[in-house]
């Protein structure tokens, strides 16, 4: 005995197959989701700047001349003075260097 089920006017829905769309936004979850429970990541370990004790605008002494802290970049400074016959001049050194040159303070 075969049984017959009536439908009542419903219309049953046919299933399609998941569009490319709709793939990438499930793949995206599940990948969400596994970072939500994957065990602790590597931590990134950043360079923490070390202190420099100079500053722009110091003025250092070199053979009897007084030069100024123009900029610092990276681990290089730039000094900067004014000659007597209106000429600039510039030097640049290591951090270093110029920070045995500043005048010692009480």
């Amino acid at each position: 005995m075969i049984k017959r089920v009536q439908n009542n006017g419903m219309r049953l829905k046919k299933i399609r197959p998941l569009a490319y769309s709709d793939f990438r936004l499930c793949s995206l979850f599940l990948w969400v989701i596994s970072r939500q429970f994957s065990p602790m990541r590597e931590t990134t370990e950043f360079q923490v700047k070390k202190e420099v004790l100079i500053k722009v605008g110091d003025r250092v002494l070199i053979d009897d001349q007084e030069w100024k802290v123009a900029e610092i970049i990276d681990d290089t400074v730039t000094l900067y003075r004014e000659g007597v016959d209106g000429m600039s001049h510039t030097i640049h050194m290591p951090v270093e260097e110029a920070e045995t040159l500043l005048p010692e303070q009480a």
